[in-house]
């Protein structure tokens, strides 16, 4: 008769996390084990089986419960799971990329993060992230810059955190960013996108503006002119991408200007709240010199 392992035997766990396999540690495996109705294990012990239902070894320990999956969660537990699975899969990346997490991104990489891209998203409701992550808001987001040679124009000074709960990766109270960058005014531009949607403009830019990737603001002129029209808007241009990895002068190589569209939180501080996004050229925002429009932002 084969004898368990004390972790396996005494503490009886709803399921066996096999986080000391070598398989542990590959995000793919982590991935496949969630997505998966069925799984079976190799482990170095023995092997092991799960399902909707059980947990079963190979030498007749029966557990009745699996692993996290997507599989088998509804509303009313969807958000717990979630929490838990970004818990799993976090400690995991942490690992990997030597950093340290962030309310849904990563403090080394925080200026591309930071630019992410909203799509078709909608208000979360309650708070449960700061207005710069993505999981401020519900609905499908983009992330990433995805050229082979990008600047930063910012540089973040502090990053303040107040957890709610114990977990590091887990939900948050209220977070703010402190940094300093390019920013620059915005007021509505006249003109209107070929689909009719608002576009935005600085002073010294393009009569025609650019693109405003607003994240819950409807995107259509018609509908949120007037509301964006009585706003105090402002750009802060966070990075310029290149195509190339040479000058516009020596290869013709236009740059694009990358950054997110921010408002007052209100009058009574001086803390902004992000609205939107953009991506602009050079001669869209006209501005000299970037640098001189630096100012230091706490971005809430």
């Amino acid at each position: 008769m084969q004898v368990l392992p004390l972790n396996k035997e005494v503490l009886r766990l709803p399921y066996i996390e096999m986080k000391s396999e070598p398989l542990w540690s590959g995000a793919w495996a982590f991935q496949e084990r969630v997505l998966s109705p069925r799984i079976l294990h190799f482990a170095s012990d023995q092997i092991y089986f799960e399902c909707m239902e059980h947990f079963v070894s190979e030498d007749g320990l029966l557990l009745d419960n699996r692993y996290h999956t997507v599989h088998n969660i509804d509303r009313d537990t969807g958000l717990l799971h979630w929490f838990e699975l970004i818990w799993t899969y976090g400690q995991s990346y942490q690992v990997i990329l030597e950093d340290e997490y962030v309310a849904g991104f990563w403090k080394k990489s925080l200026v591309e993060c930071l630019c992410w891209q909203s799509v078709e998203c909608k208000p979360a409701g309650l708070y449960r992230a700061p207005s710069w992550s993505w999981a401020s808001v519900d609905g499908i987001v983009g992330m990433g810059f995805h050229m082979p040679t990008w600047e930063s124009f910012a540089t973040i000074h502090n990053v303040h955190l107040q957890l709610d709960g114990p977990n590091p990766l887990g939900k948050i109270r209220e977070a703010g960013i402190d940094l300093e960058a390019p920013l620059v005014p915005l007021t509505l531009a006249e003109t209107q996108g070929a689909t009719g949607d608002i576009f935005l403009r600085t002073k010294e830019g393009s009569e025609v503006g650019f693109y405003a990737g607003f994240d819950t603001i409807p995107r259509a002129y018609a509908a949120s002119a007037e509301l964006v029209q009585s706003m105090e808007l402002f750009a802060v241009v966070l990075a310029e991408t290149r195509m190339l990895d040479c000058s516009p002068e020596e290869c013709g190589n236009s740059p694009c200007y990358h950054g997110i569209i921010v408002a007052p939180v209100d009058s009574r501080t001086e803390e902004m709240k992000r609205v939107g996004f953009f991506v602009a050229g050079p001669e869209d925002l006209s501005l000299a010199s970037v640098s001189s429009h630096n100012k230091t932002v706490t971005i809430v």
